[in-house]
């Protein structure tokens, strides 16, 4: 049953990175876990790709939604003023 489950999840991280929703696919080295960013739409299609996922019975999936970085920090600056200036 273990290997049918890695060859299932090569077919499906195939899949969805041929399809462009990966960006990019990782393995984290000295242990048995894998990080992707991936391109959706909404987190419904996320669950719905990860649902896919073979070996997602046995897995804790976690999700850590990510932003454009220069649009983060001006908006952390426009709050930095609003709490200077007492809101």
């Amino acid at each position: 049953m273990g290997p049918a489950l890695v060859d299932a999840t090569i077919v499906w991280a195939k899949q969805y990175g041929g399809n462009g929703t990966f960006e990019q696919l990782w393995g984290v080295a000295g242990i048995s876990e894998e990080g992707w960013i991936a391109s959706v739409s909404s987190f419904d299609e996320l669950d719905a790709i990860t649902t896919e996922f073979s070996l997602d019975p046995f897995m804790k999936i976690e999700v850590y939604p990510l932003m454009d970085l220069a649009g983060y920090r001006g908006r952390l600056k426009q709050a930095m003023k609003a709490a200077a200036s007492g809101w």
